[in-house]
């Protein structure tokens, strides 16, 4: 699937402190001759694997490109489908595999409200080792701190801020609006308006409208009453309403 907005926006913030370097980063820890033959961009899924196959006895990390993925971590992805071994390992293709990560971690249900920021915040940083857990006494550190490689590289407040802002955008809101704010999308909002325009025009209120709406609905079926009323007056004289007159007809 394409990835969403809101979950590009929070990729865009993992990959500014997993590779602010950018799409063709390697492990830092890497040496010269050790590093790929090409950047990795211009090389294909299936030579980043056989190049991290290479260094995997040398080194505690092979991880590569902006969301710095590890060997284990690519070989999976390609034999769940989400990735082809002869395709690039451009832009495109990092990003879907860092999105079928996201999804691993509960994407799907922090999207819909499901899962709430702090808890999603500490799956992803099971993910990646430079964001921050979010709850517990480990709060503000990294879920693999204390392993001589790994630190949280963003604050927990910032980062939990981008969440929270994340869940707004994917629930119909805007950012900062909050996430448990949870508004119909445009289509929805832009089809209301037209059957309201289309009510008026049929003289009458469609699909619910607003209390304006709802009033001038009012007035001008009293008005279509009195007028009623007065034609009976005139053609037999002052008469009751015969039962169920008053009723407005079913929609």
């Amino acid at each position: 699937m394409p990835v969403p907005p809101a979950a590009r926006r929070l990729l865009e913030a993992i990959g500014a402190v997993e590779a602010p370097t950018g799409w063709n980063a390697v492990w830092a820890g890497i040496r010269p001759r050790d590093r790929p033959p090409r950047p990795p961009t211009a090389m294909t899924v299936g030579e980043v694997l056989a190049w991290q196959a290479s260094i995997d006895r040398l080194y505690p990390s092979e991880a590569v490109g902006r969301f710095q993925i590890m060997e284990d971590t690519l070989r999976e992805l390609v034999r769940a489908g989400v990735l082809d071994p002869a395709e690039p390992f451009g832009r495109e293709a990092q990003e879907r595999a860092a999105f079928a990560l996201m999804r691993r971690r509960g994407w799907d249900a922090f999207a819909r409200g499901a899962l709430d920021a702090r808890a999603f915040g500490d799956r992803l940083a099971q993910e990646w080792a430079a964001l921050p857990v979010l709850t517990g006494p480990r709060r503000g550190r990294s879920h693999y701190d204390g392993d001589g490689l790994n630190r949280a590289l963003i604050g927990a407040e910032e980062w939990e801020r981008e969440l929270v802002e994340a869940q707004s955008v994917a629930l119909g809101g805007v950012p900062g609006a909050g996430a448990a704010e949870e508004r119909p999308g445009w289509p929805f909002r832009l089809l209301a308006a037209l059957l309201r325009i289309l009510g008026r025009l049929l003289g009458r209120t469609v699909g619910g409208g607003d209390g304006e709406d709802q009033a001038h609905g009012r007035a001008d079926r009293a008005g279509g009453a009195d007028r009623r009323a007065l034609r009976r007056r005139g053609a037999g004289g002052d008469r009751r309403d015969r039962p169920g007159a008053g009723r407005r007809d079913p929609d």
